[in-house]
């Protein structure tokens, strides 16, 4: 989570605001707060996006502002920017960076490697593509969806499983890695993101307080 608090946050912005009956300069502050980690979200997904091969699209599905508010006639001024868990406990299925198609080059290649029939995914754009040995993609019933699944060595499904008896009986598991929350808190990635608010917040700052003091908003 990134927090924006003005009194940690913006020194010079609380001087600036002495001269100012409290009513104006909070309402200013708490809407330049928000419009700021408003900014923030693109930023935040279009940064995650550029490292993860995942859509800007996707990841804003998944992020989530709190906005600075007025609570019992006080504003509260603090707003942030958290990326929420889809699934408790668990990491983003590895079936989300499966590639979707491939190059006839790609094909050959992997032909005269013997890998030609792995299931291939890459997570960073930066990184190359990987597999994992005998990894498959199937129906995850607990989803509903699909999943890139591996057989478990030295377990067994239940014998009333159709596969029970058979050489795919052991228990499968569904591949996953880490999730969008973790790529949010990626330090490069949260670095740029909150440079670009401390920066911007001042000009936010200032275009509120105009709109505030020329009775623009209510």
């Amino acid at each position: 989570m990134i927090v924006l608090d003005v009194r940690h946050n913006f020194p010079d912005v609380i001087r600036q605001i002495k001269a100012l009956p409290e009513a104006i300069a909070d309402k200013a502050m708490a809407r330049a707060l928000n419009a700021t980690v408003q900014q923030a979200k693109p930023a935040m997904a279009g940064q995650i996006s550029q490292e993860f091969r995942i859509s800007v699209s996707e990841v804003k599905k998944r992020l989530k502002v709190n906005a600075a508010r007025r609570k019992g006639g006080i504003y509260v001024l603090e707003a942030s920017l958290e990326a929420t868990q889809k699934n408790r406990g668990r990491g983003m299925g590895i079936i989300n960076f499966v590639e979707k198609s491939t190059t006839l080059g790609q094909a050959r290649k992997r032909a005269k490697a013997g890998t030609r029939n792995q299931v291939f995914f890459q997570i960073k754009r930066s990184g190359g593509k990987r597999f994992i040995q005998g990894a498959f993609i199937a129906t995850n019933h607990k989803t509903g969806g699909t999943a890139l699944f591996v057989r478990v060595p030295g377990t067994t499904m239940s014998s009333r499983s159709k596969y029970a008896g058979t050489k795919h009986a052991e228990q499968i598991q569904a591949l996953t890695t880490i999730d969008i929350p973790q790529m949010f808190n990626t330090k490069r990635i949260n670095q740029v993101v909150v440079s670009a608010m401390l920066q911007r917040f001042d000009s936010n700052f200032q275009r509120e307080l105009r709109a505030v003091l020329g009775g623009f908003v209510k």
